[in-house]
């Protein structure tokens, strides 16, 4: 005797979302043991969420979220020199 349609048809939702569910777990370990995610101080997440906030999603807030993520980490190299973002100001280096 067949189970009724909806029986078989939330069964397979539960499936399914099990799977994607054990999936998105797997990728998380992945990505932590890489290194890639990690945890971060109150202080950057702050001004990361900041930015988030400030500029919505946009490829403006991705270079905002870097900054606060990176900040001494180089910005832009051009023929003036080098640029880092620093907590709160731009510091600029001749080369």
């Amino acid at each position: 005797m067949a189970g009724s349609p909806l029986l078989q048809n939330l069964s397979g939702t539960a499936r399914t979302a099990y799977e994607l569910g054990s999936g998105t777990a797997r990728a998380a370990v992945a990505l932590t043991r890489s290194g890639v995610v990690r945890p971060l101080g109150p202080g950057k997440l702050y001004g990361m969420g900041r930015a988030l906030v400030r500029y919505g999603n946009s490829i403006t807030a991705a270079f905002a979220v870097g900054a606060a993520r990176h900040p001494y980490r180089l910005a832009v190299v051009d023929d003036d020199g080098v640029t880092t973002q620093g907590p709160g100001k731009v510091v600029m280096g001749g080369g």
